[in-house]
């Protein structure tokens, strides 16, 4: 709030004998709003890996939707330093949050994701990035008027070996274990195998020791 201005204003009514000597005060007081820096797509803040502060008592909602609508909603661009999926979340927050991920502009965004309920009432959604690709995140609150507190946490998920054609791991008979939570899609298809895509897939090399029928299976 900026400091109160007065203005003065004088009278002089005459009497007999004398003079009564009238002052009227009138302060005028200027207020100012306080903004949110990231209320809406055209004010993204720089998000990084780990925690990025997320309150979101004073946002608007911006209207800007396409995944799902956000309410109160705080804006935030991230970039991505390698090839992996990448979790964003608000586990770590307080209230009831959605969260939506997209790529392009402002104005004409592309939906990669959202989320309403996965912590809870709080929000994760896990996308696929490349090296130097941006996407705006939205994250806000469920309702009309609720209040989100906590952090926007970004988690990079490093691909295990094996995470396309060219790494493939060397495999044995018998048990391999694997597990493909962080690594990406490589687009590699073979229409003789198969004409749908495997997701978030994960490459084995294996040499046979006998002129032998071999069963290659995910059957536990």
């Amino acid at each position: 709030m900026s400091a109160p201005r007065f203005l003065f204003f004088q009278s002089f009514f005459p009497m007999r004998p004398s003079f009564v000597f009238s002052t009227a005060v009138l302060a005028v007081f200027a207020f100012s709003g306080t903004a949110v820096a990231q209320d809406d797509c055209g004010t993204a803040v720089p998000a990084v890996e780990g925690a990025n502060a997320l309150d979101n008592t004073l946002a608007t909602t911006s209207g800007e939707a396409g995944c799902t609508s956000v309410n109160k909603d705080q804006w935030y661009s991230f970039t991505a330093t390698s090839d992996a999926n990448h979790i964003f979340d608000t586990c770590a927050a307080t209230g009831d949050s959605k969260l939506a991920v997209f790529d392009g502009t402002c104005g004409t965004l592309v939906c990669l994701g959202s989320n309403d309920d996965s912590c809870g009432l709080l929000s994760s959604v896990t996308i696929s990035m490349v090296t130097g690709q941006t996407v705006l995140v939205q994250a806000g609150a469920w309702s009309a008027t609720g209040v989100v507190v906590g952090d926007l946490t970004i988690t990079n998920l490093a691909p295990a070996p094996g995470d396309d054609c060219g790494s493939a791991v060397a495999a044995a008979l018998g048990a391999n274990p694997f597990d493909t939570t962080g690594n990406t899609t490589s687009g590699l298809s073979e229409p003789s195998c198969s004409t749908s895509t495997i997701h978030n897939d994960i490459f084995f090399t294996y040499t046979a020791g006998a002129a032998l029928d071999h069963s290659f299976a995910t059957c536990g």
